[in-house]
C-alpha cells in the first residue's frame, strides 16, 4: 500500500471540507471511506497503477480452516505484490470512539482486531499485509506518537505531512 500511498493522500487532501463537516458532526464514515477506496483503486487499476483489486475477500487460504468465513477488507495487486488490506475509519472527537490508543491497541479495540485477523494471512513471498485507518481530524501528536509503534507491524506514515482535518496511517507486514 505504500506504493499508492501518494495517491491516496492527494484523493483524500482533495476533500477538507467534507473532514470538516464529518468531525462537527461526530459522524462516523467508515462506508463513505470504503467506497472511497473502491472508487481510488478502479482509477489507479484503469491508470495502470495497480493491477487489480477485490473487496470483501474470502482468501483460498482459509478454506477449510476455522477461518474460512472471515473476510478480508480488500485485496489489491501492485506489482508482482498482493497486498492484504483492513480498512477502518474513526472520528477523534466523537463521544462514541474509545481513547485512540484503545482503538488501535487494546484488546477488543476495532483496529488491533484487524492486525489480530491479519496475523492470521500466511507469510510467503510477494504477500503483504496493510491495515488503513482513516482519522478525522488529525489526532494529536502525543496521541499518535502512543499507537505508532504496534509489535510485528511497521508504520508508514508521517503524521507531519497530513494537514488537521485528517491523517492516514498505514501499518504494513
Amino acid at each position: 500500500m505504500i506504493r499508492i500511498l501518494p495517491q491516496i493522500f492527494t484523493r483524500f487532501n482533495q476533500k477538507l471540507d467534507y473532514f470538516r463537516r464529518f468531525s462537527d458532526q461526530e459522524f462516523q464514515v467508515e462506508g463513505w471511506f470504503k467506497g472511497e477506496m473502491v472508487c481510488l483503486l478502479s482509477d489507479l487499476q484503469v491508470a495502470g497503477l495497480i493491477n487489480g483489486f477485490a473487496c470483501e475477500v474470502k482468501p483460498t487460504f482459509w478454506q477449510n480452516t476455522p477461518l474460512q468465513n472471515q473476510k478480508i477488507d480488500l485485496s489489491v495487486s501492485v506489482g508482482q505484490d498482493q497486498i492484504y488490506c483492513e480498512l477502518k475509519s474513526g472520528c477523534q472527537r466523537t463521544r462514541f470512539l474509545p481513547l485512540l490508543e484503545n482503538w488501535i491497541q487494546g484488546n477488543n479495540g476495532a483496529v488491533n482486531k484487524d492486525f489480530q485477523k491479519l496475523q492470521n494471512v500466511p507469510t510467503a513471498p510477494n504477500r503483504l499485509k496493510a491495515v488503513l485507518v482513516f482519522m478525522y481530524p488529525k489526532p494529536p501528536l502525543n496521541s499518535w506518537y502512543l499507537v505508532a509503534n504496534v509489535a510485528g507491524w511497521n508504520c508508514l506514515t508521517n503524521w507531519g505531512s497530513y494537514p488537521d482535518e485528517f491523517l492516514i496511517g498505514l501499518w504494513q507486514q
